[in-house]
């Protein structure tokens, strides 16, 4: 099963579909994984369900793939195993819907838009308990948390005898992997996933994948007032954002002060791993209080100057930046705008009435 994870604020709505396998050089067309992820993903779409999550924003794909057989720790390192060769891609596009196909037409040479080709002639032989090791190398986006250079093993099966019957199965791990990647201005991940594969004696057929679930932000989310419009100003910058770690700061552009910030999330769990030792004058709590204004919200966490998240004597002072606090935790399912979504900001001391108010992010 292919599972798409679309965060939402506070939930994620999960679609599954069953992924059918690639089948070049075989009777009767199946329908390719991507195609069926594809449509669910649209006909999702076209009943709302991704409105909580706010406009989506496409993402530009591309790098190249490379392969070898059998090139684990002392392994030959070869595109080339008895009768069956592989040859090389290069892929580039843009998300659609937040979904890329990796599945252009196979060639023996240079391969467009998929993730290479394999060849296998009518040589006579075995490929069982072979592997092969796909390389898949990202140029777009960059900054990709677990790494540019992503490599999916697969388990090879089948034969070729002397009249040209048989045929090579390639079992890859279809497992798909979020990367996240993150730079000054922008924030995103995407789901990555790689097919199975069949090929009959004497074909070329294309190795397939898909990019799904594909979100991108701004890095910076404006902070406006709840009452008192004129006078709270401030912006949050997701620093970075993986599946376990959140890092962010607070710009307080405002008059007055920032005395506490919290955030409602799903999950619980919580902890600061920095700044540590924690002299910011913001100490992080599991038990912030309730936030003023917004009664039936529960923080998950919160750093706060005083002892409960309304009120405290210090903060972030008027012109400052906070910090960079990075919050441990389960973030697998959340994006940078609905980690935004789940902010309250305290300001104090504001130069006009109300000079208490409660932020949030736009």
């Amino acid at each position: 099963m292919l599972h798409v994870l679309i965060a939402m604020r506070g939930k994620a709505l999960q679609r599954s579909q069953s992924q059918a396998g690639t089948s070049s050089g075989l009777a009767g067309p199946l329908l390719s994984a991507c195609l069926a992820v594809g449509v669910a993903g649209l006909m999702l779409m076209s009943r709302g369900s991704l409105d909580a999550a706010g406009p989506l924003v496409e993402v530009a794909i591309s790098g190249d793939a490379v392969s070898c057989f059998d090139c684990t720790a002392g392994g030959s390192s070869t595109t080339v195993m008895q009768g069956l060769s592989y040859s090389g891609s290069s892929f580039f596009g843009t998300t659609a819907a937040g979904i890329r196909c990796l599945g252009g037409n196979p060639s023996i040479a240079a391969n467009v838009n998929n993730l290479g080709a394999l060849t296998l002639d009518l040589t006579p032989g075995s490929y069982n308990a072979g592997t092969i090791k796909l390389t898949i190398r990202f140029t777009s986006p960059s900054g990709i948390s677990i790494g540019q250079t992503q490599e999916f093993m697969g388990v090879l099966k089948g034969s070729v005898n002397s009249t040209g019957g048989g045929g090579v199965f390639v079992d890859f791990d279809n497992t798909s992997r979020r990367l996240r990647y993150h730079s000054e201005t922008l924030v995103g991940s995407f789901m990555l996933s790689v097919n199975d594969l069949s090929i009959k004696p004497g074909k070329t057929a294309e190795i397939t994948g898909q990019i799904t679930g594909a979100e991108q932000s701004s890095a910076a989310y404006a902070i406006k007032g709840t009452s008192n419009t004129a006078s709270v100003s401030g912006q949050l910058q997701i620093v970075s954002l993986t599946d376990e770690q959140l890092c962010f700061q607070v710009y307080n552009t405002s008059a007055g002060r920032i005395c506490s910030v919290g955030m409602s999330l799903p999950g619980s769990g919580y902890s600061l791993a920095s700044p540590n030792p924690n002299t910011s004058g913001l100490n992080f709590t599991l038990t912030p209080g309730s936030v003023s204004l917004y009664p039936a919200v529960q923080l998950d966490f919160g750093l706060i100057s005083g002892t409960s998240f309304s009120t405290g004597p210090n903060g972030i002072l008027a012109g400052a930046t906070s910090q960079t606090y990075c919050i441990l935790g389960s973030f697998t399912n959340l994006t940078a705008q609905s980690i935004a979504q789940s902010l309250y900001v305290r300001f104090v001391d504001l130069p006009t009435s109300p000079t208490l108010d409660t932020g949030r992010a736009q």
